[in-house]
């Protein structure tokens, strides 16, 4: 689903706002899911390429966890984080999870199509805190 941004709206909360609302009406349309469309393998073949050939380069998701604490062999879980996986062209994955009360983001990039992908992090965290929201500083990057 592709959403356009609201990127030249100056203030952070409305701009925020108008994202929100756009990718709620795109959600609420009816669509035919593609498992039904593309049952067969030489289909979903076909499927990738096309994917592949689109302009899109970027995937999101939002993805609400669990409210409540969960627990793995008796221990509790603190931080749960999103790994979106890249596919086709898509070089640039960044999710949002929520968990007991928290909210992660986490950002995974292909380090040749992004060399300066710190510089994305940062204006990541500059667009929470500008919203009010605490901005922890965590990193890992790997090759």
């Amino acid at each position: 689903m592709a959403v356009p941004l609201a990127l030249g709206e100056p203030d952070p909360g409305r701009r925020l706002q108008r994202i929100a609302a756009e990718t709620g009406e795109r959600k609420a349309r009816t669509r035919t899911s593609l498992g039904t469309l593309f049952g067969g393998r030489v289909t979903r073949r076909l499927l990738l390429m096309a994917v592949m050939r689109q302009r899109v380069n970027v995937t999101t998701a939002s993805i609400p966890g669990p409210e409540a604490p969960l627990h793995l062999g008796g221990a509790r879980v603190l931080e749960v984080f999103p790994v979106l996986p890249l596919i086709a062209n898509e070089s640039l994955g960044v999710g949002a999870l929520s968990y007991a009360g928290a909210l992660t983001i986490g950002v995974v990039a292909d380090q040749d199509a992004y060399p300066d992908l710190d510089i994305f992090t940062m204006a990541v965290r500059d667009g929470l805190a500008a919203l009010g929201l605490p901005t922890p500083i965590a990193e890992e990057v790997s090759s």
